[in-house]
């Protein structure tokens, strides 16, 4: 090879760096960078994305947001997957939890609280029509349900699993799958209060506390339409 063939060192190391660069800003913006940056601005997210391995329904590129997903909400036929509303941390679940006593348990904060009862009210006050509202067997689930909807039908499928390990998650995953599988009452939707690992085994995404994700049943699985803030239900409309 002769000497025209040959970049300068200084030259091949400008081009190594370039080629760096480039690749970062490439590997920048996934899906966890986006879910952050929108949990910061506190708007909402509508997001069509398959579980990892697609074992959970195809997106077939659709998302909904603002007016939309409110009249696709009106029109029923969707499941509401809720995580709880926010939560005192500084009490943290015992070692030994009894679902029978809350005083065992990490419950809501007094924000939390008023997360809850603002969603109920943005849901009377959009006209979104509610039927079952599923919960887990938590004190802090329940209070949830209650708070915001009137109701809470406490489910054992969708008790909190300790620990968050891979067993766990794929427990959870086969758990919460099927009832999202199932249709809603015609006309109206579905409200699930579950545990932030619930979503995050089944579909991939970590909720935030008062955060939901809108699935529809599909006939290759449910599937992830919208995902809305606890604070952001009275953007819809």
């Amino acid at each position: 090879m002769g000497k025209g063939n040959l970049l300068h060192p200084r030259r091949l190391w400008f081009v190594i760096v370039a080629l760096v660069v480039g690749s970062a800003t490439g590997c920048a913006g996934g899906p966890e960078d986006r879910d952050g940056a929108r949990a910061a601005a506190g708007g909402t997210s509508a997001t069509a994305t398959p579980t990892p391995g697609g074992s959970f329904g195809t997106p077939g590129g659709e998302a909904l947001t603002g007016r939309a997903l409110l009249e696709a909400l009106r029109d029923g036929g969707h499941h509401v997957v809720f995580r709880h509303a926010a939560t005192d941390h500084a009490t943290p679940d015992a070692g030994d939890v009894d679902l029978g006593d809350c005083g065992t348990q990490r419950n809501l904060s007094d924000a939390g609280r008023a997360d809850a009862h603002a969603i109920g009210r943005a849901f009377r006050e959009l006209g979104i029509p509610v039927a079952d509202v599923l919960t887990s067997p938590y004190c802090r689930t329940k209070e949830t349900g209650r708070l915001a909807f009137g109701r809470a039908t406490a489910t054992p499928e969708l008790e909190r699993l300790w620990p968050e390990d891979e067993p766990a998650d794929r427990l959870a995953a086969r758990r919460l799958e099927p009832l999202l599988r199932q249709a809603p009452a015609s006309g109206r939707n579905n409200v699930l209060v579950v545990h932030g690992h619930y979503t995050r085994a089944l579909d991939g995404i970590e909720l935030a506390e008062g955060e939901a994700a809108v699935y529809r049943p599909g006939t290759g699985g449910p599937v992830r339409v919208a995902r809305v803030l606890a604070r952001a239900w009275t953007e819809l409309a």
